[in-house]
């Protein structure tokens, strides 16, 4: 990749841009996992009431 890189100067740039693009798209992956985990939780809680309120009313 070194080689690569360092053999044409034009590409370098393009290459360096094409990791950038790659690391930001991580980024947002990242972000989405955190987002799709606080919903989990969210749905978890909301389950958890449902639960707990129909364990009562069997009571």
């Amino acid at each position: 990749l070194n080689r690569k890189t360092q053999g044409v100067k034009g590409r370098g740039s393009i290459e360096r841009r094409k990791e950038w693009e790659r690391e930001r798209e991580r980024e947002r992956e990242r972000e989405r996992e955190r987002e799709r985990e606080r919903e989990r939780e969210r749905e978890r809680e909301r389950e958890n009431e449902v639960v707990g309120g129909l364990e009562k009313q069997s009571e």
